[in-house]
């Protein structure tokens, strides 16, 4: 089985198409945004109602970002695929996945520089795209592996 890896050349290059289009899932975020990733990067989701920053997975420990407002219980652990097994990690979420069949021209880059984030956290927004009528954020998720590889 081919991985994707985690390269962000570029927007639409991120995101994966198929014959039948491009499959993508949304992820639930406490911020004003949820994300959107390509479905072939989810590779393993369990419910999940406890607090974690590292969790067991497939014989291997990852580190667990939070997408969840402050103070909120968890209901899901969400496990995306890295361009190696030491750079996977595992997302906690409120919510549940979605997923759709989209296609190329469904999504519209936005100029994010005319975007402010909606909290003090850092930032792993590649970019923000919409879809139909509503805003999404592509992940970072290099950036984020990366980060929270040095916090592990």
């Amino acid at each position: 089985m081919t991985h994707t890896p985690l390269q962000q050349p570029n927007t639409r290059e991120q995101l994966i198409f198929n014959q039948n289009g491009l499959s993508v899932t949304f992820i639930p975020t406490a911020e004003s945004s949820d994300w959107v990733v390509p479905t072939e990067l989810v590779i393993g989701i369990r419910a999940c109602d406890m607090i974690l920053k590292h969790c067991e997975w497939q014989g291997h420990t990852l580190p667990v970002f939070r997408l969840l407002a402050e103070g909120a219980k968890p209901e899901s652990l969400v496990v995306l695929e890295g361009s190696q097994d030491d750079q996977r990690i595992a997302l906690l979420i409120q919510g549940s996945l979605r997923q759709q069949q989209i296609k190329m021209t469904d999504i519209k880059d936005i100029e994010t520089s005319s975007l402010a984030t909606a909290s003090g956290r850092q930032n792993y927004s590649y970019q923000h795209v919409t879809i139909g009528e509503k805003t999404y954020v592509v992940p970072d998720l290099q950036r984020l592996s990366t980060q929270l590889a040095k916090r592990h």
